[in-house]
């Protein structure tokens, strides 16, 4: 589904605990033309803030585009680097803000998103095979015994590319599942 920009703009921002803020406004890269930033405020008059959301956190939209939720907590929002426009964006500043959110990086790759086409492949999930309880090549569907509610909340590791031991050990303690390695 494709909507206006416009549509969503003012639109609440609802966090994995709750609303903050709203979306101001969103920030296109002016040589691929593709989304790369929801710039979001939150709090009140001279008290506001300004901080930039990458649309790989975006969950989904809610109630006919009254809210987009993402899947940062409020305290993650209202701790981000704050939200300078005055200059250009750079890419020391993207790099600091992804590396915040535990983020990949988008450039260096083939695709609009690093090696990925959209923000969602870019997103990597990392499932162990050994939590792979069937593939099938025909349906093009891989089975495993997670409640999807699981994986909605899971969270973002692999930041740098391939995920830490310590990451590592947090995404299995999170599934609730053994350690490979032990």
């Amino acid at each position: 589904m494709l909507l206006r920009t416009s549509r969503l703009e003012k639109s609440h921002l609802r966090a994995t605990d709750g609303r903050i803020g709203k979306i101001e406004t969103f920030l296109f890269d002016e040589e691929q033309w593709v989304l790369r930033y929801i710039l979001a405020k939150y709090g009140f008059a001279f008290l506001s803030r300004r901080v930039l959301i990458s649309p790989m956190s975006v969950t989904g939209a809610l109630r006919d585009s009254e809210a987009i939720a993402v899947g940062l907590t409020r305290k993650q929002i209202k701790n981000a680097p704050p939200a300078d426009l005055a200059q250009p964006v750079s890419r020391k500043k993207e790099a600091q803000f992804l590396s915040y959110y535990r983020m990949p990086a988008y450039w260096g790759g083939a695709g609009l998103w690093g090696g990925a086409l959209t923000p969602l492949e870019a997103g990597a999930l990392f499932i162990s095979p050994h939590w792979v309880r069937e593939i099938s090549w025909i349906e093009r569907r891989i089975s495993i015994d997670m409640a999807l509610e699981q994986l909605r909340d899971v969270p973002k590791i692999g930041a740098g590319g391939e995920p830490s031991r310590d990451e590592e050990e947090h995404l299995h303690d999170f599934f609730g599942m053994a350690r490979y390695w032990n």
